[in-house]
């Protein structure tokens, strides 16, 4: 006969004997992530198997090589296969805008990085903070960082693209002369930057059109 805490006691629904696993999934097989030839970080075979597409990388190696991936941004990515989240570090940051473009950047890396090792529920998370983080930064910053030297060969498209069209846009709405040039200062010649440009010059020739169809 069970006690009486065991009676009356708050029910664990999730430790029911039928709902426990037969075998932990933190023991047996495993695989490693070489970051940078810098950190070498062992991951369960029974955890990989939750992401076929990035697993499929492997090839039946038992070592996966990731290049020139930030330690933030590679927390983000290992913490997610175990977690199915996404988990920023804590960064010191003098300014909510600094924080900002610090975590902006992040999911920028984290997204692009999905793109490349397979991981869409990860990149569908990472776009989410894209708009999310971006929204906190003037768009200046935005194109300033955007032309930076680490994103001189990084692609700027899906979420991202959207998003800077999007602010585009919004800032053409009341963007002056001296802004406008402020901007097209900023620019650099990075592919990131470029696009930006295209999408700068884009929204600013539709503006004017419909300056002009107003006119008539």
């Amino acid at each position: 006969m069970p006690g009486w805490w065991g009676f009356w006691g708050p029910k664990l629904p999730d430790d029911a004997p039928e709902n426990r696993p037969l075998a932990s999934r933190w023991f047996g097989p495993s695989r490693a992530i070489d970051f940078d030839h810098k950190q070498l970080v062992h991951i369960p075979q029974a955890v990989l198997e939750e992401h076929p597409g990035f697993l499929a990388l492997w090839r039946e190696r038992d070592i996966l090589f990731i290049p020139n991936m930030p330690y933030h941004v590679a927390h983000v990515l290992v913490n997610f296969l175990y977690t199915n989240k996404y988990e920023n570090l804590r960064i010191g940051c003098k300014s909510g805008i600094e924080s900002a473009l610090i975590d902006f950047t992040t999911a920028i890396y984290v997204y692009s990085a999905c793109v490349r090792y397979q991981l869409p529920r990860l990149q569908v998370q990472a776009g989410e903070r894209i708009a999310i983080y971006g929204d906190k930064i003037p768009f200046l910053e935005i194109i300033k960082k955007l032309s930076g030297s680490q994103f001189t060969d990084m692609n700027l498209g899906g979420t991202l693209y959207d998003y800077i069209c999007d602010r585009a846009s919004a800032e053409n709405a009341s963007m002056t002369d001296t802004s406008a040039a402020e901007i097209r200062a900023a620019m650099g010649g990075t592919m990131a930057s470029v696009l930006c440009q295209k999408i700068v010059k884009l929204e600013s020739e539709k503006k004017h059109l419909k300056e002009i169809l107003r006119k008539h």
